[in-house]
């Protein structure tokens, strides 16, 4: 069992930092895979850590990025690549990271539970055709057809590699396969609220040990320490609430004061389309009125299927997605419009009940919401405007700042 090693604290606390000195002054045959969700973080990895070479996968005449991504593990190379690459590591990536003494360094937590968009009935197709069955919650190939060909190669590729998990017998999720992690000999997770993120439930449902420790700065260098009981984060809020001012207007914030007010389903119903116009208007009254701000300066996100209700001139180009994570690109933004209210999917909120691990949902939000505010000038203690118009998101916020 691999060890893993969760560096929990607040986003701009020196976590890359600190683990690129750990790599720079690693003098035994360790090698590394770093993985990040942004290819300018790639860079970084490659120009910064000076002592070792790091080599990304490519497309080229040797194959497709992931096939070299394999082949880079078989010749034992120190790797440095995207979520979106990782995300496709198979069973034989296992077998290759198990046969080099291998660390992973994860920027930021990945989704590693996905609803599958597959229907009931072929789901049923599978089963009456004996082409798959399952087996401890696992979709798994009959491999009879181990040649088959036709619609179903992918949902084939995805069995023979046990990352399909069934929930109730009707719904199909992706997970990601546990072995990967298990394959590497430490593992670094670098993020914040670990404990509020699906990857930390997925942990918990494959009983992986997890061990926490923050990033500090000691003798002018950023270093991991363990987290204990003397571990506080209370110096840090009193600066944080200091710098950031939440819009306080009962006019502006009238749309979110219902509990369940800009939430995916609120986009989606019909019912809303003039209240969805009426936070359009309050988004423009937030930059012209309240902050006098150019686009420029501007940062703001919702659900991508609704982007196209709230864009308007002025701010349309400073749209961010809400899932965003690790990019330092927009620190320069002062100015904040978080339009959503999070609730994890039901669909996986049950699926992890069933496997007796409960999801707290306010935490969850709350730890989305901070992910995105730190995209912005917060990340240098710079001031930062905040208008969030979800009473429920705003009294997240509030609460933590306070505590």
């Amino acid at each position: 069992m691999c060890k893993v090693s969760i560096v929990d604290s607040i986003c701009g606390s020196g976590k890359t930092s600190a683990i690129i000195d750990i790599m720079n002054n690693d003098k035994t045959d360790t090698k590394y895979i770093y993985i990040t969700p942004f290819l300018s973080e790639v860079k970084r990895i490659r120009e910064d850590v000076n002592t070792k070479k790091f080599y990304e996968p490519k497309f080229n005449s040797l194959g497709n990025k992931f096939v070299n991504l394999n082949r880079l593990i078989s010749e034992n190379k120190n790797i440095v690549s995207t979520h979106a690459l990782f995300q496709k590591a198979n069973l034989s990536t296992v077998d290759l990271i198990k046969s080099g003494d291998y660390t992973l360094v994860l920027d930021e937590a990945f989704n590693v539970v996905e609803r599958m968009d597959m229907t009931t009935e072929d789901l049923h197709i599978l089963y009456s055709q004996n082409l798959a069955y399952v087996k401890d919650g696992f979709l798994l190939w009959n491999e009879e057809f181990f040649n088959y060909k036709g619609i179903f190669e992918n949902i084939k590729y995805l069995c023979i590699n046990r990352s399909l998990m069934v929930y109730k017998d009707i719904v199909l999720l992706w997970t990601f396969p546990v072995e990967v992690f298990k394959a590497f000999s430490k593992v670094y997770i670098l993020t914040y609220m670990f404990d509020a993120q699906e990857q930390y439930y997925y942990y918990k449902m494959h009983d992986i040990e997890m061990k926490y420790y923050y990033a500090a700065i000691e003798n002018g260098k950023c270093v991991f320490k363990l987290k204990d009981e003397n571990y506080s984060e209370k110096e840090i809020k009193v600066k944080l609430k200091s710098l950031i001012h939440i819009i306080d207007d009962s006019k502006l914030n009238a749309i979110g004061d219902n509990f369940y007010s800009l939430s995916h389903s609120w986009y989606n119903d019909d019912d809303n389309v003039a209240s969805i116009e009426k936070l359009k208007k309050n988004m423009q009254n937030f930059i012209i009125n309240k902050t006098k701000s150019k686009a420029k300066n501007i940062i703001w996100t919702t659900f991508k299927s609704s982007r196209k209700y709230l864009s308007a001139k002025g701010y349309t180009k400073s749209f961010l997605s809400c899932n965003i994570r690790a990019t330092n690109e927009y620190k320069t933004r002062h100015n904040i419009m978080y339009c959503i209210n999070v609730f994890i999917n039901p669909i996986i909120e049950k699926f992890f009940a069933d496997k007796d691990v409960s999801i707290n949902k306010n935490r969850y939000a709350l730890s989305e919401l901070i992910q995105f505010m730190f995209r912005s000038a917060i990340r240098d203690n710079e001031e930062i405007n905040l208008y969030i118009p979800s009473s429920r998101m705003r009294k997240l916020l509030e609460i933590w700042l306070n505590n």
